[in-house]
């Protein structure tokens, strides 16, 4: 038995030790990067790693594991082989992998995944874009790597598998117990989103959080949720052809408008209401008396009745209003930090007007790889692990009245100016939240209603603190959600209700209030809104219009798996990429909306598989 114990322990041990080996000469082979870092971020690029390279060593244990146990019941010679064999090629299949990475990383800027496996029916063209790569210096390094880990383990690890004797069943089951174990450091622990690469990200610099990443992981990891196939090929025009239709519903940013604002650059506070739907607000003809806040609060600003989200998902609903990018048909960019890193941003273009930002969430940042996003954008992340545990109770992490509070404390000494963003939890499923429910039963509907009302609530106590604040005269606070949802009732996931949203901008800066714009508009056209009303370039946000410009007719696209809604101010069609047909219109004539959802699709997959 302990001889047993002593081989898994030491088999893991090696495993880790692989992955830090790798792991240092990745940084060797970039040091022209490297030598960007201080000691201590690199010492950070070896700690916030170990998350990824504990996965991936207890992934490769499993199996080994499990044959140890094995052996405990039916003891065979064949043991011995079966691990160095398994061991064997492992340790040649990732040699190849994390080297190959070396020298594609100095290439593409970012780590090895499943990519070229879209290039397998292209050799020609993969080989002659891998021309000018220093092959006899890779092959050198890969060679040492392998003979000097294989000799490590040949003659440290694999004599330790003399272990060749029966040890009854209660050793087979402790050791299938061990092994089930290991799911624990497969998933990151405990916490409610499994570990994923976004939980390596720690840094604005780019490069010290790439270096962070398991490579070995990063492959498996797009291989298994095949990161490549997330954008399908929409077909229905040449790509030429549909990009022209796709611009043709973009419009030139020369209008400015002078009316609004009373100063010239001031503090931005967004809020983004999680499923916060139109069907719950009595201004956006939906149900009266559940946001009692936000319908008090209407009439102090500028409030939006016909917008839409891009999607049905927060990964998605946060980059279009951030980032004014829309949503992808299966996929999300934000799960692909290579991608999403080259998205504009509301932001880093602030930034560079001087402004301090921040992001607030009551959760788990490394859901749905919101970290990498939010880490390489705002100055300041924060997240449930900045909070006691006393504050975690709810299944989602910290309740939206304490979040704000936090939010609101904060905010008493920021510098001005600053654009401060917060993301809510407690209106997401299953409506755990501290307090008295408004609406009796524990239906979803009544459940969905309660959380709404309680965070409306909390929203309209931080309001009123702000109003009291040096501040507020600066300032515009808009409100908006990261997407619609079916709730309350059976809205069908494809209709224009379920992605129907509010928005509300108010403020001491606004110089006019109580206004209601009717135009239809998209959750993606937040961002060139607000930096048009800045008078900032917003040139970089080519996926956004702006709502305030007259020459926008108004019109919004949404996206549900495998189809497209598209709405204008008289006219609303779907569309299914599968059926291939109009599932839905109020008109007869669908040819030109048909064919601008098509061209949006097929244009914006286009433009997700060229970042």
């Amino acid at each position: 038995m302990k001889d047993r114990i002593k081989f898994v322990a030491l088999y893991y041990l090696f495993w880790l030790a692989y992955f830090f080996f790798t792991k240092i000469l990745f940084l060797l082979y970039n040091y022209s990067h490297t030598v960007t870092l201080d000691w201590e971020t690199i010492g950070k690029v070896i700690t916030f790693g170990f998350k990824l390279d504990l996965s991936f060593a207890s992934y490769i244990s499993l199996i080994p594991f499990l044959i140890v146990g094995v052996s405990s019941v039916f003891p065979n010679k064949y043991v011995r082989y079966a691990l160095l064999t398994f061991t064997s090629i492992l340790i040649f299949f990732l040699s190849f992998i994390s080297i190959v990475d070396l020298e594609l990383y100095k290439v593409w800027g970012y780590r090895l995944d499943s990519t070229p496996l879209m290039y397998l029916n292209t050799p020609k063209e993969m080989i002659a874009s891998a021309g000018n790569s220093p092959w006899l210096l890779l092959v050198g390094i890969m060679l040492i790597t392998i003979i000097s880990s294989f000799t490590l383990f040949y003659y440290f690890i694999y004599p330790q598998t003399h272990f060749i004797k029966k040890n009854g069943i209660l050793g087979a089951i402790f050791f299938v117990l061990l092994a089930i174990s290991l799911v624990i450091p497969i998933r990151g622990g405990f916490q409610l989103a499994p570990l994923n690469v976004s939980n390596v990200y720690f840094s604005k610099n780019n490069f010290a959080n790439h270096a962070a990443i398991n490579v070995s992981w990063n492959f498996f990891s797009s291989l298994m949720n095949k990161e490549s196939s997330i954008a399908s090929d929409y077909d229905y025009f040449s790509d030429e052809e549909a990009f022209q239709i796709a611009r043709k519903q973009y419009y030139p940013t020369d209008h400015k408008d002078t009316t609004l604002l009373r100063v010239k650059r001031p503090n931005i506070i967004l809020i983004t209401w999680e499923s916060f739907t139109a069907k719950v607000v009595a201004e956006t003809k939906g149900l009266k008396g559940v946001t009692p806040n936000f319908s008090k609060l209407t009439k102090e600003g500028i409030l939006l009745t016909n917008m839409y989200a891009s999607a049905d998902r927060s990964d998605k609903g946060l980059v279009a209003i951030l980032s004014g990018y829309p949503a992808l048909v299966q996929g999300s960019i934000i799960n692909v930090p290579k991608k999403a890193e080259k998205l504009p941003s509301l932001a880093h273009t602030l930034k560079h007007e001087k402004y301090q930002t921040a992001f607030y969430y009551g959760g788990e940042i490394e859901f749905a790889n919101m970290r990498s996003y939010f880490v390489k954008n705002f100055d300041t992340v924060i997240s449930e692990e900045n909070f006691d545990k006393k504050d975690i109770t709810s299944s989602w992490g910290v309740p939206d009245h304490i979040l704000l509070k936090r939010f609101s404390d904060d905010l008493k000494s920021i510098k001005q100016p600053f654009f401060y963003s917060l993301f809510t939890l407690s209106s997401h499923e299953p409506f755990d939240f501290p307090g008295e429910r408004k609406y009796p039963g524990t239906n979803k509907d009544s459940l969905f209603l309660s959380s709404i009302a309680y965070t409306d609530k909390a929203i309209g106590e931080f309001v009123e603190s702000a109003k009291q604040q040096p501040w507020w005269d600066n300032t515009i606070i808009i409100i908006t959600a990261d997407h619609g949802t079916s709730l309350p009732g059976k809205t069908f996931a494809n209709r224009r209700k379920r992605f129907h949203i509010p928005f509300l901008m108010i403020g001491g800066a606004l110089k006019t209030k109580g206004i209601t714009i009717d135009k239809v508009c998209s959750q993606t056209d937040i961002s060139k809104t607000l930096l048009q009303l800045l008078n900032i370039p917003s040139d970089p946000f080519v996926w956004s219009n702006d709502i305030l410009n007259p020459a926008f007719p108004g019109h919004a696209y949404y996206v549900f798996k495998y189809g497209f809604g598209y709405i204008t101010d008289e006219h609303y069609l779907i569309f299914d990429h599968k059926l291939k047909s109009v599932i839905y219109s109020n008109n007869s004539d669908t040819t030109d909306l048909v064919n601008a959802g098509k061209a949006l699709t097929q244009t914006i997959s286009k433009d997700y598989k060229m970042k």
